[in-house]
Formats: structure tokens, C-alpha cells, sequence
């Protein structure tokens, strides 16, 4: 997908699903199949994520629900049950992201920090913590993270990869890099 190869990304990744159906395959292969302009198919891989996930990785449901800004509440509650008996890193960032599409930024923000706190090369946890700390009034702070996050991994995740070049191109030059 990175390459622009829709059609080739399906094939392998149909491959790759067919040996071990996980839900991020799934989602991979539906972002692929959307790229591809075959809605159908990507709405099928997509569905594939949500009930697989909801029967053994609800993590994953509740990235996949944030990442595309969809069943929102669902998502909070999915990551709110997982919280209590995972930490780390990656739930912190779903719970931050999902509190964001909520559209509860306050509560995002605090949640983000502890996402970002180890300095992980991660291009996703970048994005999300950028768009946050936009959200919260930090433009020039949350711009900065976000570039970050396309110099570090301009493919990281085809929805979140859009929404950061969307920011960044209605955004004055001059502000992102202040």
C-alpha cells in the first residue's frame, strides 16, 4: 500500500489472512481493497475485524473503531474494559484517540500523555498525541507532532496518514514550523 499498489497489497495480504485470519489482517485488507476503489469488498474486510475482534482482541476492535472515527461509544467501552486489566503504551493511545473522536478533549489530553511518555518511534502514537494536543489548543505543539509522525513513517496507517496531510495542508507552513 505504501508503494500505491492497491491491487498487489490485496493479493498479498488475501495471502496473509488466508494462513492466519487476525483482525489487523483484516483491517489491513480492507484499507487495501478501499484503496483499491472496492468498497464492497473493503466493507467486508472491515467486518471481518469487528467480529473477529470482539470475540478474543477488543483491543483491536476499539483501535479500528477510533482509526475510522465510527461507533465511537462502542470503542470507549471496549478500551475502557480492557484498561482494567491491561496497561501499556498502545492502550493508552486507543483510549486517548477514542476519548478524542468522542469528541471529550480535555479527558483526551490527559489520557495522550502517558501514551507518548516513553519516546516510541511510533508514527501512529505521534499522530494521535499531535491532533490532541491540536484539539487542546496546543496548534504549533500538536503541528510539530504530526509532522513528526509523516517524516517518521509517511505510510503508518492509510486513514490517519490522510487526516495528518489534510492538517497539515489547510495549515499555514509558517505555524507548523514555529
Amino acid at each position: 500500500m505504501a508503494r500505491k499498489d492497491a491491487a498487489r497489497a490485496a493479493e498479498l495480504l488475501e495471502k496473509a489472512y488466508g494462513l492466519r485470519p487476525l483482525p489487523e489482517t483484516a483491517w489491513l485488507l480492507g484499507d487495501a481493497f478501499d484503496m483499491a476503489g472496492d468498497s464492497e469488498r473493503a466493507r467486508e474486510a472491515y467486518g471481518r475485524v469487528v467480529r473477529q475482534g470482539r470475540r478474543g482482541d477488543k483491543l483491536m476492535v476499539a483501535a479500528f473503531y477510533a482509526a475510522k472515527g465510527r461507533d465511537v461509544e462502542e470503542a470507549l467501552g471496549l478500551i475502557e474494559e480492557e484498561r482494567k486489566t491491561r496497561r501499556g503504551i498502545y492502550i493508552d493511545d486507543v483510549y486517548a484517540w477514542a476519548l478524542y473522536r468522542a469528541g471529550r478533549t480535555a479527558e483526551a489530553s490527559k489520557a495522550s500523555a502517558p501514551a507518548i511518555r516513553l519516546g516510541t518511534k511510533d508514527a501512529k502514537l505521534l499522530y494521535h498525541a499531535g491532533a490532541i494536543c491540536r484539539a487542546a489548543g496546543d496548534e504549533a505543539g500538536g503541528l510539530r507532532l504530526i509532522e513528526k509522525a509523516l517524516a517518521l513513517n509517511p505510510s503508518f496507517d492509510r486513514t490517519g496518514v490522510a487526516e495528518a496531510r489534510a492538517i497539515l495542508d489547510e495549515t499555514p507552513r509558517r505555524t507548523a514550523s514555529q
